[in-house]
């Protein structure tokens, strides 16, 4: 379980699909925390309810926002989108693939060398 306290920065992604939204990171603070969710605020948005193991907005949405506790857990995760598009092209593979982040960035610097 994730030690979250009122107060504590939080920084949020949007998950949908829709042109109209912004896919900006927005950072907010832990308002209240209870024992399966927490809320988020700020003052450009209203904020929303996130559950603490899953640290998913919960909503009845199809297209929920992601929480995260660091700026760079966000980037790990762009990261391995990216490299694990880059790689499914290279072997024609659907679907989430079963490598770990470091595991993919050695698997693309073999079939793509010193290339960004």
């Amino acid at each position: 379980m994730k030690d979250l306290k009122v107060g504590q920065k939080v920084w949020i992604r949007y998950a949908g699909f829709d042109s109209r939204h912004s896919r900006d990171i927005r950072e907010g603070v832990i308002t209240k925390v209870g024992r399966k969710y927490f809320e988020v605020n700020n003052n450009k948005w209203d904020g929303g309810r996130f559950e603490i193991e899953t640290m998913i907005e919960s909503n009845n949405s199809n297209y929920k926002d992601h929480a995260y506790l660091s700026i760079k857990d966000i980037e790990e995760e762009i990261e391995f989108g990216n490299l694990s598009s880059e790689i499914r092209k290279t072997f024609g593979h659907y679907g989430k693939l079963s490598f770990s982040l470091e595991q993919l960035r050695a698997i693309k610097e073999i079939i793509n060398p010193s290339s960004n």
